[in-house]
């Protein structure tokens, strides 16, 4: 019976998690590097930018990412092209 129970909730929770990411929105986990989490209200508004750590307190809130300071941008573009062309070597 709690072995069904689990299962079925799973099920459900994975439903759900995939539904959101579908819908374009940040369901957990840090962003990658250079990016920022933004919350957003239930109508697409945004409210504020997260801080490392920090979580949402309202369910019709979502999260969503946007771009970081520009120096951190232009870093994560320069580690990309070196990772890409194996100019200089780490």
């Amino acid at each position: 019976m709690a072995a069904e129970f689990s299962r079925e909730l799973g099920e459900k929770v994975f439903r759900g998690k995939t539904r959101i990411v579908q819908l374009g929105f940040w369901v957990g986990g840090p962003p990658g590097y250079g990016f920022r989490r933004l919350m957003l209200s239930s109508e697409g508004k945004p409210k504020q930018v997260m801080k490392p750590g920090e979580q949402k307190n309202l369910t019709t809130d979502r999260v969503t990412l946007i771009h970081g300071p520009r120096a951190l941008a232009f870093r994560r573009k320069s580690v990309g092209t070196r990772f890409a062309t194996h100019s200089q070597a780490w």
